[in-house]
């Protein structure tokens, strides 16, 4: 054993203003193996990340947010940690977002609702490339 614990699984932030979305998410994300933080607040999100971007390999965030969009989050989360990698989550249809995003830096875009399957791959794609 090197001395590695939970502690050390790759750690997601999900951040998603829908509760019931957010929780199945996170079960999904755990159960790929993954450690997870999920918040419902963007703004709490960013706090949080503020204070604790080094544990952070990845962030999965909701497009369409009542507060603040996926897309501007995302800005501020990469001014904090500029190699972060972003993977961004919709409803509805990314299409003629996706180049825009691509530009900023969102590695990967997931359709709601997605299986776990989808989740993995994606996760996947963004983490090992």
């Amino acid at each position: 054993m090197d001395g590695h614990n939970t502690s050390e699984l790759p750690r997601v932030m999900l951040v998603d203003d829908e509760a019931m979305v957010l929780e199945v998410s996170s079960l999904m994300i755990e159960s790929l193996g993954y450690a997870v933080d999920a918040f419902l607040s963007p703004t709490e999100a960013l706090q949080n990340f503020a204070d604790n971007s080094d544990a952070y390999q990845l962030v999965i965030i909701d497009m369409m947010m009542p507060t603040i969009s996926g897309k501007e989050l995302f800005i501020k989360l990469k001014e904090i940690k500029p190699d972060i990698r972003g993977v961004i989550s919709s409803g509805y249809q990314l299409n003629q977002s996706q180049p825009e995003l691509a530009a900023l830096g969102i590695q990967g875009f997931i359709d709601k609702p997605f299986t776990i399957e989808m989740l993995r791959d994606s996760l996947n794609k963004v983490l090992h490339n």
